[in-house]
């Protein structure tokens, strides 16, 4: 029997869930069910998050997703620029990546 971790309130409510890098926090959302036909025709790349960055399709499908779930700690959103700015890594963008789409159940 595997271990299951319980869903947090915020999660289960679509207020979100927090996300570190380094000293910032970041807000995540759930995708909406509206969403998700969009979300799949996307193909966002889960791997390595440098090859999203360099096909411009990819990264405007990336960019799209960030800036639509992910806020920053004033509420605004997320973009691959502001990622930049922050001084996030890939290895922080392929979490990013991997927790939205593991909250969004």
């Amino acid at each position: 029997m595997s271990k299951q971790e319980a869903t947090p309130l915020s999660v289960m409510t679509g207020s979100g869930s927090t996300f570190l890098v380094g000293e910032k926090a970041y807000t995540m959302r759930p995708i909406k069910l509206k969403d998700i036909a969009e979300f799949e025709e996307d193909k966002l790349n889960l791997g390595a998050q440098f090859f999203s960055l360099i096909d411009e399709e990819q990264k405007a499908n990336l960019d799209k997703w960030l800036s639509r779930y992910v806020k920053d700690e004033e509420g605004n959103p997320v973009t691959i620029e502001k990622a930049m700015e922050d001084d996030w890594d890939l290895a922080n963008l392929k979490n990013c990546v991997l927790r939205l789409i593991d909250i969004s159940g």
